[in-house]
């Protein structure tokens, strides 16, 4: 995956549980669920400080993304190479668009625009990505909200 090597080391961490989470549920795809709860297995990442900051409880948000990924269960082992979903693929897609649209954003290797957590929640919720994760504005995370407080965190200002 091109995208792999622009992944910040949190972001990283939170598509490897992803991958994990999905597999251990006996799934054949990794969804964009999944990454979300990837990134809520990391409570130390940007995207669980947007979380806290907007006054989100994610035990809630986690345990409605559980919820949601058990549909995708096939039952019995799953494969060791998984794809992603279309959907999980667009928010992928989506997060490095974020990721570039935020030039002051600290660039990695080669100039390179690193995609953080935030940017992946960004990608989850993005009104492109037809992932519509319900969920997650169920819960109170909203694109907006999210994109303003990631900037201010950018700008070295507190969430």
């Amino acid at each position: 995956m091109e995208l792999w090597r622009r992944l910040s080391d949190d972001a990283r961490q939170a598509v490897v549980t992803a991958h994990n989470l999905a597999r251990n549920q006996g799934c054949n795809e990794i969804t964009a669920e999944h990454i979300g709860l990837g990134i809520l297995a990391h409570p130390d990442c940007i995207a669980c400080a947007l979380i806290r900051a907007m006054g989100v409880d994610a035990q809630h948000l986690r345990d409605a993304l559980t919820e949601a990924t058990a549909g995708y269960a096939m039952g019995g082992p799953a494969p060791l190479e998984m794809e992603f979903t279309a959907t999980a693929r667009r928010c992928l897609q989506m997060a490095e668009v974020e990721a570039r649209n935020e030039p002051e954003w600290p660039a990695g290797q080669g100039g390179e625009a690193v995609v953080t957590t935030g940017h992946l929640l960004l990608g989850l919720i993005s009104p492109s990505t037809e992932a519509d994760l319900k969920v997650l504005r169920a819960h109170g995370v909203f694109y907006g909200e999210v994109r303003a407080l990631l900037r201010r965190m950018r700008r070295g200002g507190d969430v």
